[in-house]
């Protein structure tokens, strides 16, 4: 729900995008008493001598004892600036290695199977202006896994785009639509990011069916935090999602964001700070 505080999830071609150096960490629960969680954690920095963002994310996702994913990707995105520098197109690649263990329930928790695969995705964004941007991710391009074992993951598309404006000079709002593919399942959702006086972020939302999610959060410095509910996606930021079963998540956010010196402290959209 909060995209803002999961970048690389929503898009690998976010890494770099504020300039200098970021930390993000989420933690999302299943309130339908499933045990489904979600642990993401990922770092991105800008290096400006290629013009490139690096980042490394950690996904650890788990369903009970029944099903566990661990996943550890590397992400490069390079910027090519376009139309005299007004513009810029971010293509970008996330390799990973997933690790997923399937448990019997009826033999106990340790009594499962493990496959080890690679996972390969990509994205792209356009950054039309510091304001105005779109992409595209495209999750599981190998469709990693194999059909005699665990069986295969089927490819994911996310199209996203983001417009921002800054209301007074200490508050903007940030109007999001995302749409997910993936098989004949399409899911979208409208979101409004808030962050006021500074300091308060304030997130709402609605999906196609009319399902809500918001979150409540403060920036202070170069650290945010947020706590949410979304009861309108199910968390497809990981390898084997889990189909929808979630009623809703729970979310807790924390960020690091140390921008670019030449913005830091300054009025910027969401991916810039």
């Amino acid at each position: 729900m909060n995209v803002n505080q999961s970048l690389l999830a929503l898009n690998p071609s976010y890494a770099g995008s504020n300039g200098g150096f970021r930390n993000q960490i989420s933690h999302t629960l299943a309130d339908n008493g499933s045990g489904i969680r979600n642990n993401r954690k990922a770092v991105d920095f800008k290096i400006h001598s290629l013009n490139a963002g690096l980042g490394f994310v950690i996904n650890s996702y788990r369903e009970g004892f029944a099903l566990t994913n661990l996943e550890l990707g590397f992400i490069y995105a390079q910027y090519f600036p376009i139309y005299g520098g007004t513009h810029t197109v971010v293509p970008s690649v996330k390799i990973s290695h997933v690790t997923r263990t399937v448990n019997d329930p009826a033999f106990g928790p340790f009594s499962g199977r493990s496959e080890q695969t690679g996972d390969i995705s990509a994205g792209f964004l356009f950054n039309y202006s510091k304001e105005f941007n779109f992409g595209l991710y495209w999750f599981h391009m190998n469709q990693p896994g194999n059909e005699n074992t665990l069986g295969k993951v089927e490819s994911r598309y996310l199209f996203h785009m983001s417009y921002t404006i800054q209301l007074t000079k200490k508050d903007m709002v940030q109007i999001f639509y995302r749409s997910d593919i993936q098989g004949t399942t399409i899911k979208s959702q409208v979101l409004a990011h808030f962050l006021l006086a500074r300091n308060l972020i304030v997130n709402v939302g609605l999906d196609a069916k009319g399902r809500g999610c918001g979150g409540v959060g403060f920036k202070a410095g170069v650290f945010s935090a947020l706590v949410g509910y979304d009861a309108s996606l199910p968390d497809y930021g990981y390898i084997g999602a889990s189909n929808g079963l979630q009623n809703g998540n729970w979310e807790i956010h924390g960020a690091l964001l140390i921008s670019n010196k030449t913005t830091r402290g300054t009025m910027q959209p969401f991916d810039k700070l």
